[in-house]
């Protein structure tokens, strides 16, 4: 099995494994290009034609600090935005953030062997059912993916259980903030179910 495999089997710990190889990829790029590809040109220029970052990946870039290269960056970006304000030219980037296209590229390699590997490796599905729960945009482009109907039905039957799960932790949540029932401790599922519940709809955070 290539690396794909085995990263996806140790990112199954009780949330989306396509999610979170996405945003362990994301922050090595990012983290690449802060302290290795910051000078090169060919880059700055694709950003700068792009206008900069997307919101999402700008507030991440900065989180990773460093000073420096975003004096380079920006500095580049500003310059730009000036001399395009003066000649009265405002609209002219693409929107287009390197960041995300790097990521929707690797959302689809990743769904892609994730669809696979569980179609085909009866380990991979085990480690599933006993510790994923795909999100909800990749559990419905894996779905589309499998072609054997058995194995598709099993996957979505199997984060429908896991879903089921969390609501049920939910519930637990609105009953214990009644003040009728305040005094029951909340379990170790209902602790954590809400910040679930949130990555099994809109993914992890910084993933679009």
């Amino acid at each position: 099995m290539d690396i794909i495999y085995h990263e996806l089997m140790d990112l199954m710990n009780d949330d989306c494994p396509v999610c979170a190889l996405m945003s362990k990829r994301l922050s090595e790029k990012i983290e690449f290009f802060l302290y290795e590809a910051v000078n090169d040109r060919g880059l700055r220029k694709e950003i700068s034609v792009g206008g900069g970052f997307c919101n999402t990946h700008a507030y991440q870039i900065l989180e990773a600090g460093d000073p420096l290269a975003h004096a380079i960056l920006y500095s580049d970006l500003l310059a730009d935005l000036s001399v395009n304000l003066r000649a009265g030219n405002v609209s002219r980037h693409t929107g287009k953030c390197v960041f995300c296209e790097s990521a929707a590229q690797g959302e689809k390699i990743y769904t892609a062997k994730f669809a696979a590997y569980y179609e085909e490796v009866e380990e991979f599905r085990s480690k599933y059912a006993q510790s994923g729960m795909l999100c909800k945009k990749h559990i419905t482009d894996a779905a589309v993916l499998i072609k054997k109907k058995g194995i598709r039905e099993e996957l979505c039957n199997k984060t429908a259980e896991k879903y089921d799960l969390l609501i049920k932790d939910l519930e637990g949540i609105r009953r214990k903030s009644d003040y009728r029932h305040s005094h029951e401790p909340w379990s170790e599922g209902e602790r954590t179910a809400w910040k679930k519940a949130v990555a099994a709809i809109n993914g992890c955070r910084g993933i679009k």
